[in-house]
């Protein structure tokens, strides 16, 4: 009955809306690396720190959006404080940057501050996609209970989606 009247959508709702929009950054984010090339000039940089400055936000925003499900709001707000801290990072290299004078001082952004903290933070954001994954993962044990009718629905719920957390599972 709690479930039945609950505003937050279903598990499986969830999880195929959050895999549509992680997909959706890494296919831009992807696209955006493989426009960048090997010697790209500074306006080169600044078109790309600008297109992945513009993808984190929209993620940012879209994720802030959605409605998750009670069993995994304490994973959701963590995931949420790390794409906050992931964007404000992805803001920084951007101004680095977008400040630089030459291609090859935008070059060193990797080894200032702002990209050791990026780094960092990514590190942060692959361990928690790996754990909504692992969640997600997890109730492919409940199809074994899905004959069983005096089961809730809820609690039979299997979910079948792929967050891609590690550019080689894209």
């Amino acid at each position: 009955m709690v479930a039945a009247c609950s505003s937050s959508s279903s598990l499986t709702d969830f999880a195929e809306d959050l895999e549509r929009l992680v997909s959706t950054m890494n296919d831009g984010l992807d696209d955006a690396d493989a426009s960048l090339g090997d010697e790209p000039s500074l306006e080169v940089m600044r078109a790309y720190v600008a297109d992945r400055l513009e993808l984190r936000n929209d993620f940012l925003d879209a994720f802030g959006a959605l409605d998750p499900p009670e069993e995994i709001s304490d994973l959701y707000a963590t995931a949420l404080d790390i794409i906050v801290r992931l964007t404000a990072a992805e803001s920084e290299l951007a101004d680095f940057v977008m400040e630089a004078d030459t291609a090859e001082e935008a070059r060193t952004v990797w080894d200032s501050p702002a990209g050791d903290a990026a780094r960092a933070i990514d590190v942060e954001s692959i361990a928690i996609c790996d754990a909504a994954q692992a969640s997600v993962d997890a109730t492919q044990d409940r199809d074994s209970f899905s004959d069983t009718p005096w089961i809730p629905p809820e609690m039979k719920e299997v979910i079948e989606v792929t967050f891609g957390c590690h550019a080689e599972d894209r």
